[in-house]
């Protein structure tokens, strides 16, 4: 979205249209182009690097405003205003886009390190946009284009989802966000949604519970026992957010219409509106479903939380009648039958941790064994795709466990080696089952 100073303002003729050929560094520009057209967090910049330019031009637009009392003073004659072309570059400016990494441990770094930022920076984000601050949704559009430029390519989209399990977080609002954007952008690439889609999704679900500020902290904590009148309240708050949103300028309406849907449901069960399937878009039909997962994995009291298999299980029963299908098997098939986090049997009887997915063999994940006899420092890891005769058999409830088998086997505690087995996956094909 454009802020008042992003605006275009050639009532005096001092912009100039230029194509992105005659563009150069130090160049102040307008991008007279939709918000979701292009990768920067505003429409209005100075160009200051060669990656810049480069993401200019690759953009397709016909021409560019250029402002030359913006620019450097170096690059427009007073007297003809034609630019002066610099080949040397300005002093480097910290771009906040992030580049796609194409070594898969560097991917794997970056991922991480982006998601404890966003972890990190996520309250504060959440809470300036529930102010109304025009800056906080800048800086949410910033996170939102970092993580789609990721997501973008297969195998980045592939260490992503690994990654989504390994992180953690005091504020369970802002990983619930974080994690809910990122899982439906992934899986809006998995259904072909365009780029400009797989950001709205990714924006939606980022900002999709910012109405829940409203809402009694009582109510919150106490979902699964409220009252009617309680209930009622509790769901008014895609509303308030909604609401709270449309305040903001030139916020795009398609976010505001995913938002809205994020609790329908297919067979009219769902509120605010009680909409059925044929009304909800493939956006809002992501959001709703990963909303969903995410919600039963990651519940306020961690106890009542699901195994990831469990609540892909419970899903699924309920596609076709509250969950659409299509988007559910999408789900399946990113994040595997037993994703990262999963507690399982094998074969030969023994329990392990799932660390990661193997792209190759979806069914044969790398996995951690439970064996308090080993160190620390050494635990006993193995990838399943390079084990023929050992299998997994079924997921476990944490429920069914012992408590020293259940923290032994916490993902937090091996955060580590859930990284190097990431690597390990991508050293090489992985055997198929």
């Amino acid at each position: 979205m454009d802020t008042k100073e992003d605006q275009p303002h050639d009532s005096h003729g001092e912009l100039i249209a230029k194509s992105t050929e005659e563009l150069t560094l130090g160049m102040y520009i307008h991008l007279n182009c939709s918000w979701f057209k292009h990768p920067f967090p505003k429409n209005a910049f100075k160009i200051s690097s060669h990656e810049q330019l480069a993401t200019i031009k690759s953009l397709g637009l016909p021409s560019v405003l250029v402002d030359p009392r913006q620019s450097n003073p170096e690059i427009f004659c007073p007297a003809s205003g034609e630019p002066v072309v610099t080949t040397e570059e300005p002093e480097e400016i910290i771009d906040p886009t992030l580049p796609i990494a194409a070594d898969y441990c560097e991917t794997v770094h970056l991922a991480s390190q982006m998601y404890k930022q966003v972890l990190k920076r996520g309250g504060q984000i959440l809470k300036t946009i529930n102010a109304g601050s025009e800056e906080g949704v800048t800086a949410a559009k910033v996170m939102v284009d970092a993580l789609s430029a990721l997501i973008l390519d297969s195998r980045e989209s592939n260490t992503v989802v690994s990654l989504l399990a390994a992180e953690e977080s005091d504020n369970i609002s802002v990983l619930h966000a974080v994690n809910v954007s990122t899982l439906s952008m992934i899986i809006g690439r998995q259904l072909q949604l365009s780029h400009d889609e797989i950001r709205f999704v990714g924006m939606a679900g980022l900002l999709h519970d910012l109405g829940e500020q409203r809402i009694p902290v009582r109510i919150l904590r106490n979902r699964n026992s409220l009252s009617l009148e309680q209930l009622q309240e509790l769901q008014l708050h895609p509303d308030y957010t909604v609401e709270l949103l449309r305040r903001l300028c030139h916020f795009p309406p398609e976010i505001l219409d995913i938002i809205r849907c994020q609790h329908e449901r297919l067979d009219g069960s769902g509120y605010p509106a009680r909409l059925r399937g044929s009304q909800l878009s493939l956006p809002a039909r992501i959001l709703l479903v990963v909303d969903e997962y995410d919600s039963l994995v990651h519940k306020r009291r961690a106890s009542e939380s699901l195994m990831p298999a469990e609540a892909l299980a419970q899903m699924y029963a309920k596609a076709k009648t509250q969950f659409p299908d299509d988007v559910v098997i999408a789900l399946i098939k990113t994040i595997g039958v037993y994703p990262p986090g999963s507690i399982v049997e094998l074969s030969d009887g023994k329990v392990a941790l799932v660390l990661s997915l193997n792209v190759e063999a979806r069914m044969r994940p790398m996995v951690l064994l439970y064996d308090p006899a080993a160190s620390n420092t050494r635990p006993h890891v193995i990838d399943l795709a390079t084990e023929p005769d050992r299998s997994i058999v079924r997921s476990l409830s944490k429920q069914h466990l012992s408590p020293a088998v259940r923290n032994y086997l916490d993902l937090y505690r091996w955060t580590g080696y859930f990284i190097e087995s990431s690597f390990k996956t991508f050293q090489g094909p992985a055997k198929s089952s």
